[in-house]
């Protein structure tokens, strides 16, 4: 499956971010003003005003433009594109965050596995999903263990619960939950770890 409209659109938001990010975070390095950048690159300030500023514009700079504007701060223009190499995450595509130099490479066109940003693209799709699995699977798990446990103490005749007795006698609802939860966890934990193999980044919530 395919990114559809709206993982664009929030994947153009974030890169607008990266690049705006990476303009003023260079220029104000080498000691430019706006002003000066922009006469460096052959370009209206506006347009410098415009990149730095979030949500002043809501399009993507052009290659040329972003070109102009490396030549001017002697950078790479890919180091506008992702900056923070090595180890910086950055957004490659929509739901893949790469470190910088993962998504450099990629970009150049040297990542052996061509395929590797779509195979993060998707497995971070699946994660998501399993992530959520697995907070409703936790969620149902405890109120099915309390409703449980409510209902051996409401019951008159008990006089003591034993623990590990309410534990193995669990309804079968209860059971299932677990399934899934263990599922669930087996299963977040594999995708995490072919993401990080790819190269993609993957935090720790």
């Amino acid at each position: 499956m395919q990114p559809n409209e709206m993982d664009w659109a929030s994947w153009d938001r974030a890169m607008l971010k990266q690049i705006g990010s990476a303009v003023k975070s260079a220029r104000e390095k080498s000691g430019l003003s706006q002003r000066a950048l922009a006469d460096a690159a052959g370009i209206d300030r506006g347009q410098i005003v415009n990149l730095e500023s979030e949500g002043r514009t809501s399009e993507l700079p052009r290659v040329g433009l972003l070109v102009r504007i490396a030549v001017a701060l002697d950078v790479p223009p890919t180091s506008l594109l992702y900056p923070g190499v090595p180890d910086a995450p950055v957004e490659l595509l929509p739901s893949v965050t790469a470190h910088a130099f993962e998504a450099v490479r990629w970009w150049a066109g040297e990542i052996e596995d061509e395929g590797a940003a779509w195979k993060i693209f998707h497995r971070s799709r699946e994660l998501h999903s399993e992530r959520r699995a697995l907070a409703a699977a936790s969620e149902l798990l405890n109120k099915e263990r309390f409703k449980d446990l409510n209902g051996l103490l409401d019951d008159e005749s008990t006089q003591q619960v034993n623990l590990s007795t309410w534990l193995s006698d669990s309804s079968d609802a209860v059971k299932v939950a677990e399934k899934e939860e263990e599922r669930a966890e087996r299963r977040v934990r594999e995708l995490t770890a072919e993401i990080r193999e790819l190269g993609g980044v993957v935090d720790d919530a």
